[in-house]
């Protein structure tokens, strides 16, 4: 058999075939190798550093905790501090009248009397009245204390007529709150305010009471500093 001779397509499959196989991976294999031990290794960094910061938070904790329950403990003690002092503050400021000594007496036909309402503090703070109102047998009648001269005065569509102030100390006055005179009674102390009624025009008894009625008089504190108290007082004959 004649020998036929090898083409150039030939020559290179053969040596193509019998060329040695690469000992190393491609480029592409071995930059994602390389890859991923690095990808690896930044993770191990990151964990050992969040593991560091959970620690620190660990250890910090127990500090902001205590720091926590401290800034509690002031603002509650605080608030239970200022509490109990409003509460002895006001336990202990006690706004109290005794007016059971008032008296009033009248002569029927002429008109002539004396209205005398003694007001006793007995509590534990100064008094500051306002005015007193008084259920007259007619029309209510009002007792304020800014007369001429800062002198009582007793007042309705038919009688007005000025009366007297009478301390038990210096301390008992009426001053001047305002735009408005108040009757100041310190603890302890007694006031006694006195109208005489002449039984002239504005200024008869017989107008407001009756002998032998009973009347309810109101005491009003001046504006925020006390309440409303009242008493009943009789009229005798006189």
């Amino acid at each position: 058999m004649p020998h036929r001779q090898t083409s150039r397509y030939e020559w290179k499959r053969i040596r193509h075939r019998h060329t040695p196989h690469q000992t190393h991976p491609p480029f592409f294999e071995t930059s994602s190798v390389e890859f991923s031990l690095v990808y690896i290794h930044c993770l191990k960094g990151a964990w050992r550093g969040n593991l560091k910061l959970l620690k620190s938070k660990k250890a910090i904790s127990p500090l902001i905790a205590t720091v926590l329950l401290v800034g509690l403990t002031i603002v509650t003690g605080v608030l239970v501090y200022g509490m109990v002092t409003d509460w002895f503050r006001g336990a202990s400021n006690i706004e109290a009248i005794d007016a059971s000594k008032t008296m009033a007496y009248q002569d029927q036909l002429s008109g002539k009397g004396k209205l005398i309402i003694i007001l006793k503090n007995t509590g534990t703070s100064a008094l500051r009245l306002y005015r007193i109102a008084i259920s007259c047998k007619i029309e209510p009648a009002t007792i304020t204390f800014d007369g001429t001269g800062s002198v009582p005065q007793i007042s309705n569509t038919t009688v007005v007529l000025t009366g007297a102030l009478y301390g038990s100390s210096s301390s008992v006055a009426i001053i001047t709150s305002g735009s408005a005179k108040i009757l100041i009674i310190p603890p302890g102390q007694t006031a006694t305010i006195e109208f005489s009624f002449d039984g002239t025009a504005n200024k008869k008894m017989i107008d407001l009471f009756d002998v032998g009625g009973s009347y309810r008089a109101t005491i009003y504190s001046a504006p925020g500093t006390g309440g409303v108290t009242s008493f009943v007082f009789d009229v005798g004959f006189g």
